[in-house]
């Protein structure tokens, strides 16, 4: 069964960088082809959750799947209901998505039982939203990127930025809420300063100065747009990033994944 799990695994790396490669020939993408490529991912997905018997979303193989996963799907909704014509935002996005399940194919897939940390009610609670969160600020930043790239003045790519920036807060909010009443499960402190506790509270910090620069109407071109993507900046250390550096520096860390 790992075999398999490692054989589509594998194809997604490839397929997401084709659908990059597809919008960027294509102009405006293939839509079918994005959704047969989540299709594919979704049985992933159940398979390994199947095989497991739990949510798959406790290593960083899995979790940089479930990135991946959520990341495409929320920017294939956008664009469908959208109805708009892009190209820069879906590039960027796929490739993002290719280069995150590229980076999990050199993490160990093992299936391996859950600690005792992890073996509670808040694993789910914790990890669904805050990843939820994850997947609607990085298509918010793609959109903000298709700006950038070809300059033009859509207001639907503004609308679509602010909209998915304005779900992403309070699921980014609840997600650091409910990880605090974890840690106090866990660890008994609800928080304890940890590289990546802190860098969720800057990346939280973030967004919301963006949702108040948004809203201002001497702060809602050029501020707003910088604070979107340090907001992306931001949001991405605090997935992998701090990980990486509390490892290089020998920080403690109960975040660390493996």
């Amino acid at each position: 069964m790992l075999a398999v799990d490692q054989g589509i695994y594998t194809a997604l790396v490839v397929l997401y960088g084709l659908l990059a490669l597809t919008f960027l020939v294509r102009r405006h993408g293939v839509p079918y082809f994005g959704w047969a490529v989540l299709l594919l991912h979704t049985g992933l997905i159940a398979l390994r959750w199947l095989e497991m018997g739990r949510t798959p979303f406790a290593s960083l193989y899995e979790c940089l799947s479930l990135f991946a996963w959520s990341g495409g799907l929320t920017y294939m909704v956008v664009h469908r209901f959208g109805k708009e014509r892009l190209r820069w935002s879906g590039v960027v996005l796929f490739a993002l998505m290719a280069a995150a399940m590229a980076y999990g194919l050199s993490k160990d897939p093992a299936v391996k039982p859950l600690s005792p940390a992890l073996d509670t009610f808040w694993f789910e609670v914790h990890v669904i939203p805050a990843f939820a969160s994850y997947a609607l600020f990085v298509a918010a930043f793609a959109f903000e990127f298709e700006f950038l790239v070809t300059g033009a003045r859509n207001e639907r790519l503004d609308y679509f930025s602010r909209t998915l920036i304005l779900f992403g807060f309070p699921l980014l909010s609840f997600g650091i809420f409910s990880g605090a009443a974890w840690a106090e499960e866990a660890w008994g402190t609800y928080w304890s300063w940890d590289p990546k506790e802190t860098a969720s509270l800057v990346t939280w910090c973030v967004y919301a100065a963006y949702i108040h620069a948004s809203r201002s109407p001497r702060l809602e071109r050029a501020p707003s747009r910088f604070l979107n993507i340090l907001g992306f900046v931001s949001m991405m250390l605090t997935f992998l990033g701090f990980n990486l550096i509390a490892k290089l520096l020998g920080l403690p860390t109960a975040h660390a994944y493996t």
